[in-house]
């Protein structure tokens, strides 16, 4: 079960005691734990908040990352911790580094397949137009960029918002959220795998050194979507993340499940099946291991 930790009260002080991430708050007192060993990642949207480098010291050997939210409550920064010495990281680092392009662009493919095939299921969810059809024609490394295509055509036929803004101050804010979730649990069993997040396959940004976090979360967006309908049904015509539509698209994520071919898990879970069937088919160099979430 992942397990994240969000603080939004002002004035929260963060410490490690004991094992333990300890929160406190004044107004009213209040003491919070959760072991170290319990925690797969940080979100701290609240700026008003203290903490300390030994703090974020004990997170980085725990391998956690820390997501720092700007004024918006969407995600400004991302603290990652380095990935630990040892011969399995050394095997993966020179894994990564010596992939063959072939190799990748069969793996993107795959991706973007299982991508549009979710996002199709989600339209014929929500009784709108589906792209099944688009799914075979994408290639090796999508040339076409069939998946700019598919995305174009979902965001319009869902008809939610005028455009897909990331930072326009509507119902963009709610799929932004969902996405953070997925692509903290991503950088956590990354880490966690001694896999280096910033060697994507198809993402490469200076900007962006959870490259391989951004390549593997595409085939779960369409599942974090489904969360984010079900939380406009439950809170029509709010766009506004207070803590009510955080805590219920949290819950919503958290509940949500994922099929693969050897069985169902948890959302959050399934990332991290991906997580260690994406290091099996870098050893081995064979694109068929890589386990990804089939529509529903």
């Amino acid at each position: 079960m992942f397990h994240l930790l969000c603080v939004a009260e002002r004035g929260a002080r963060l410490a490690v005691e004991d094992g333990r991430v300890v929160v406190r708050k004044n107004t009213p007192p209040l003491e919070s734990f959760i072991a170290l060993d319990d925690l797969d990642a940080v979100v701290i949207e609240e700026n008003a908040v203290s903490l300390t480098g030994c703090f974020l010291a004990r997170l980085a050997e725990k391998r956690i990352p820390v997501i720092l939210c700007g004024p918006s409550r969407l995600p400004a920064a991302l603290l990652d911790p380095v990935v630990a010495d040892g011969a399995d990281a050394c095997l993966m680092l020179r894994s990564q580094v010596a992939a063959p392009l072939p190799w990748k662009k069969q793996l993107w493919r795959a991706l973007v397949r299982a991508k549009i095939a979710g996002q199709s299921a989600n339209l014929l969810l929500r009784h709108k137009l589906p792209m099944a059809r688009l799914v075979p024609l994408v290639r090796s490394g999508d040339p076409d960029n069939i998946e700019g295509r598919a995305a174009a055509f979902y965001w319009s036929q869902l008809g939610i918002f005028p455009a897909r803004d990331r930072r326009a101050p509507d119902a963009n804010r709610f799929f932004n959220y969902a996405y953070m979730v997925l692509y903290s649990a991503f950088a956590r069993y990354l880490c966690a795998a001694a896999l280096h997040p910033d060697i994507g396959i198809h993402h490469h940004s200076q900007y962006n050194h959870f490259s391989l976090a951004s390549d593997l979360m595409e085939p779960f967006r369409p599942v974090a979507d489904r969360c984010v309908f079900r939380l406009l049904d439950a809170f029509p015509g709010d766009s506004e993340l207070r803590p009510e539509t955080r805590a219920a698209l949290l819950r919503f994520l958290y509940e949500s499940r994922v099929r693969f071919r050897d069985g169902d898990f948890r959302l959050l879970d399934g990332v991290n099946e991906t997580v260690h069937s994406f290091k099996r088919a870098l050893v081995r160099k064979d694109a068929s291991l890589l386990l990804l979430p089939e529509a529903a």
